[in-house]
This record gives structure tokens, sequence and C-alpha cells, in this order.
């Protein structure tokens, strides 16, 4: 099967797609700072993190179709144990050391938690044997309960789910890449959605009577239908010619800025609450967003593509892993050294937000210095 468009794709990245990654991040990072919502009634971001999450999910997907396409893995690779557990490794090593320092740096704040509410000393050491167990081989979600999940590190819990999906990823490469008539991937990618609505109405009732309380939103059991997602959205873009639209710039213009408009329209007008209702929604303007800003064609496109947009959202997973840490330090830290109000506050999220920029050009530097970059799509 021939991709046209691709060829004309440097390093095989879509620079739009990477430039939102840091838009969606910081949607994650700002619904984080909820400590404001004491001081700021009003404080609300809407879905906007729930809808980053998912973003990334998909685009990781995308991600990993397109790396097959232009490196064509896996079409002479068989696939095994091995070679899948190698390719998820190959994923995450860049940021796994920074995964393990953040969640060995989290210890201190599980050791006081668990004085603080009694734990015994026998007690409190087992139950850090075996969420760690779970946590340093990033496999937490495979036990999709909030006691594993988020430990430590609580965000990391999306580390996680992506490893293990990236386990059995290739297979589902490989097998998609065999479909050859597009409306079978039309309707594959219909599939994909409609598990996406059907285990989230499942997955909540079984969390709803058992301990899994997070298969709904943190498991990898349901997230790989994301996933999948993104990588049938990646096989239908990359059949398009690059001159089938072209000369009509406008028409990217227009579609980026209506999808841009309602995608914010959405998720800033309604309930902070999740429902199956919003997962299906988010998923089919999360879709529609990824593939939109993939031809990487429009006004905001070009805006997404400028060189600090591609800094920062090269740098999406290491502000993703520092800014948690940060908060459940600081929070405590100036409850404990000062008498809050709503400045005090503010200024608390200035002291959050610059640490975090801080932390993350250190990582940054460090990883550019000893690595190459990482990876805008992994």
């Amino acid at each position: 099967m021939n991709y046209p468009y691709l060829q004309n794709i440097p390093d095989g990245k879509i620079k739009s797609l990477n430039g939102l990654r840091f838009i969606m991040i910081m949607f994650i990072v700002l619904t984080h700072l909820n400590y404001l919502e004491d001081f700021f009634p009003n404080y609300f971001l809407g879905r906007g993190a729930a809808f980053g999450v998912d973003y990334f999910f998909m685009l990781s997907g995308f991600g990993m179709m397109l790396s097959a396409i232009k490196k064509g893995f896996p079409k002479n690779t068989r696939i095994t144990p091995g070679t899948c557990i190698n390719y998820a490794v190959s994923h995450v090593k860049k940021i796994y050391p920074l995964y393990l320092l953040t969640t060995f740096c989290l210890i201190p704040i599980y050791i006081y938690s668990s004085i603080k509410i009694g734990k015994s000393v026998s007690t409190m050491l087992l139950h850090l044997f075996v969420k760690l167990s779970f946590c340093i081989p990033l496999l937490q979600g495979l036990i999709p309960c909030d006691q594993i999940q988020w430990a430590f590190n609580s965000v990391a819990w999306f580390l996680s789910c992506l490893f293990i999906i990236q386990i059995i990823a290739p297979v589902f490469i490989k097998l998609f890449k065999t479909v050859r008539k597009t409306s079978a991937l039309v309707l594959l990618l219909v599939f994909c959605i409609c598990m996406i609505s059907l285990t989230a109405v499942v997955f909540k009732k079984i969390g709803e009577r058992t301990f899994l309380n997070e298969l709904v939103y943190g498991s990898p059991y349901r997230r790989i239908f994301y996933v999948l997602t993104g990588m049938v959205l990646c096989l239908l873009r990359f059949r398009i010619p690059q001159n089938k639209y072209a000369g009509k710039t406008w028409l990217f213009n227009l579609a980026e800025t209506i999808i841009s408009l309602a995608a914010l329209f959405y998720l800033f007008v309604g309930r902070k609450e999740l429902n199956c209702k919003i997962y299906t929604i988010n998923a089919i303007i999360a879709a529609l967003i990824i593939f939109t800003f993939s031809f990487d064609k429009g006004i905001i496109s070009r805006l997404l593509s400028t060189l600090p947009m591609q800094t920062l959202g090269a740098a999406a997973m290491y502000i993703f892993l520092v800014h948690y840490p940060i908060i459940l330090y600081s929070v405590p830290i100036f409850k404990r050294l000062f008498t809050m109000t709503s400045w005090l506050a503010v200024a608390e999220a200035f002291f959050i937000l610059l640490s975090t920029a801080t932390g993350t050009f250190i990582v940054w530097k460090y990883n550019k210095k000893h690595t190459k970059s990482f990876h805008p799509h992994s």
C-alpha cells in the first residue's frame, strides 16, 4: 500500500500535532492545581484534563503507526514476545529514568502519610514493597485500582498503561496494515469508537462492584481502543495523496478554526463530572483534531509548527512527570509556612509552574546532551 503524502514529512513527524502536545499537557497541569478551587470557586478548567489524556493515547497510536509505515516495521519482523517487549521498552527507555526519579522522590511523602494515619512500620513496609513491585517495572496499570495505580507519582498511570499497550501494539500494527480497503478502515474506526463507549459503560458497573475502581479512566484494557483509534486514523490519513487538496489552504484554515473553536466551547462549557457520554464525545473530538491537524496545512498548524511550540511539545512528557511531585510537595509546605490567602494561592501556582519549567528544562538539557531528542509522537 502506497502512502503518497508520507514521503514529504521529514523524519516522519507532524509538527502541528507535536505543538498540540504542549497545549494538551497544560490542560492537565492547570487542572491539577485544584487547590485553587478553595480560594476561587469558579476555577474550573472543564473537561480539559480528561480530554488531554484521551488526546495523548490517541496520538500515541497515530505515532506508532506513522513510525511503522515510515520504517516498514513490522513487515519483515516476526512478532514474538521478545520483539513485542523490545518494542515497548524502546518507546519508554528515554523517559524511564525520569519516571524512576520522580517515583523515588515521592516515597518520603508516602512514608509520612502512612505514619500520619497510624500505619504500623511492618504494614507500611509491606505496602511499600508491593507498590514498588508494580511501579518499578511500569506494570501498575495491570491492576486498575487507585491504591496501586496512583502510588507515588500518580500521573504515571498513563505511562504504565501506554507501556502495557505498547507490548501488544506490534500485533495490531501488523494486522491493521493488512487492511486494504478504505471502507474497511472506516468501519474499524467506528468499531474502536464504539468500544470506547461500550467499555466505559461496562467497566463503570464493574468498578462500582469491585475494588477495580480505575477500570474506566485508567486501565489499559479500555485505553487500548484509544490507541487503536489513533492507528486507524493514521492509515486513513496517509492514503490521501498530497496533491488532492493542493491550493486549498483556505479549506484547512476553515476546518482548523471550526474544530478548534468547537473543541474549546465543548471543553469549557458543562459540568466537571465525567460520564459515558462525555467519554464518547471526547474521543470523537480528539479524533477530529488529530485527523484535521495531521495535514499540517492551516494557519493554526503554522503557529503550532513554530520553533517554540516544537520545543515545548517535545518536552510535554517531561512536564507531565515533573509537575505532579512539585505540587504534592508545594501544597502542604505552603499551608504549613503561611496563612493561605487567595493572592498567596496564586503566588503558589506561579511557583509550581516556574519550578516545573525549571525542572523540565534541566531534564531536557540533560537528555539532549546524552541521548537523541524524545520522539514527539511516542
